[in-house]
């Protein structure tokens, strides 16, 4: 039974090992690939709370000076 999870450890930290060396590889700028790589698409909606939003709440006691 234990050499079934240790067969697959070893699987897995090759794996490991495979994608490491090929993100590290990759030229800059080039987009990331995996499980955990953040989606960069431009969007050119603006942030949803800006400082003349009407939908704004104020500070509680007025604003500071």
């Amino acid at each position: 039974m234990e050499i079934s999870l240790y067969v697959f450890d070893a699987v897995m930290a090759l794996l490991l090992f495979y994608w490491m060396s090929k993100v590290a590889k990759r030229k800059p700028g080039t987009p990331l690939t995996g499980l955990f790589a953040y989606r960069e698409t431009l969007t050119s909606d603006p942030p949803a709370a800006t400082k003349n939003d009407p939908r704004r709440r104020p500070l509680p006691g007025g604003p500071r000076q």
